[in-house]
């Protein structure tokens, strides 16, 4: 035993004692719990174990990756257009206008890109609505972040529409 362990500060020599072997089975009992924990770990990658159930995997092509990511875009862009979010509809047609480009380059729209699907034309609408039912009174009312989103959503908004799609075909017709 060491000198500082018989001082009054950490304890008499005689408790020490019990205390030590208190620790070596409780040691012991963090080792056992240690080495049955790592056995679950490494069961896990181990091949043929009969209890797990193997999952599916599911193959998704490159279009029904971008239908579904084109699909979860216009989803969070209804809600914030629903709420009048402006700020977040200032980022939602950034993502929007990106996942319609790389939708349209792989084929995923109907006609080669030609054509927009039905969903993603009523956001459009739903969007310009948004932005025209504002009246000056509400503008005033909104804070100072809000109404200045509100009008860069306009601005991007317009150009989007008057920028996108074929020349006879431009989405704002």
């Amino acid at each position: 035993m060491s000198r500082f362990a018989s001082s009054k500060f950490f304890g008499g020599g005689a408790s020490s004692s019990s205390s030590d072997n208190d620790s070596d089975q409780s040691s012991e009992e963090v080792k056992e719990e240690m080495t049955a924990s790592n056995l679950k770990k490494g069961a896990k990658y181990m091949l043929g174990s009969d209890d797990e159930e193997e999952e599916e995997r599911i193959f998704k092509s490159g279009a029904t990756k971008r239908a579904e990511a084109l699909e979860k875009v216009l989803d969070e862009t209804r809600k914030h257009a629903n709420i009048a979010d402006f700020f977040q509809l200032d980022t939602d047609i950034a993502k929007l206008e990106a996942e319609i480009k790389k939708a349209a380059d792989q084929d995923v729209f109907e006609e080669k890109g030609a054509k927009l699907p039905v969903n993603v034309l009523q956001l459009l609408v739903l969007i310009e609505d948004t932005i025209n039912e504002v009246t000056p009174d509400q503008k005033k009312k909104m804070s100072k972040n809000n109404s200045q989103s509100y009008n860069k959503v306009k601005q991007k908004f317009r150009k989007f529409l008057s920028s996108t799609g074929d020349d006879n075909m431009v989405y704002e017709n």
